[in-house]
């Protein structure tokens, strides 16, 4: 099964919204969850356990959960407004924000709710070799009963031209934050044969 990044995302009563980030555990290379961006207002970021995914194709995921039981899921970006450090027009510095701009004396931080000890990666994530960056992230293959990840596919427009790869996960090193290491170097990736799973 194909877990797309900036796919439509439906729900079991109409659209829920997109994709935006899969949340994997590095140690066990295991999907656990997609992040959804809502369809509608709020337009918060949703973390969906990969068990709600119903089906999915390279350019949709259909969800299990009706949109309203999306929009309460947990938010996987929670915004933070910090203090100002000035005055403004008279009020002190703790009393206001200043939303949805930012200025010197105001900052909007984002924070990942990611799992604890899982990782979240978005479409483009950058693909290493050992012999430098070879691509990046354009989806990944999972198994659907044991929701293990089998392949990773690198987007068209890397080294290798517009042909799409299938990266085993075994050949996967390690993972970090925006970043994903291969085992393999440019040469023998270049030599893996073309993406055939798509639907």
């Amino acid at each position: 099964m194909d877990i797309p990044i900036e796919a439509d995302v439906n729900c079991a009563d109409g659209p829920g919204g997109r994709s935006t980030y899969v949340v994997i555990s590095p140690l066990t290379q295991q999907l656990t969850h997609v992040v959804v961006k809502e369809h509608r207002y709020p337009y918060a970021q949703r973390l969906v356990s990969v068990d709600d995914v119903l089906d999915s194709t390279p350019t949709s995921i259909q969800l299990r959960c009706t949109c309203d039981a999306l929009s309460k899921l947990q938010r996987f970006i929670e915004s933070e407004y910090l203090e100002g450090i000035v005055s403004f027009r008279g009020c002190a510095s703790e009393a206001y924000v200043l939303w949805p701009y930012t200025a010197s004396e105001l900052t909007l931080a984002e924070h990942k709710q990611a799992p604890p000890s899982e990782l979240a990666l978005h479409r483009g994530t950058a693909i290493y070799g050992p012999d430098g960056r070879v691509g990046k992230v354009d989806e990944f293959v999972i198994e659907p009963e044991t929701k293990q990840i089998t392949y990773m596919v690198l987007a068209e427009g890397h080294v290798w031209g517009q042909k799409d790869v299938t990266i085993p996960v075994s050949e996967i090193g390690h993972i970090e934050d925006e970043a994903i290491y291969l085992k393999l170097d440019k040469l023998a990736i270049g030599q893996l044969p073309p993406l055939t799973m798509r639907r």
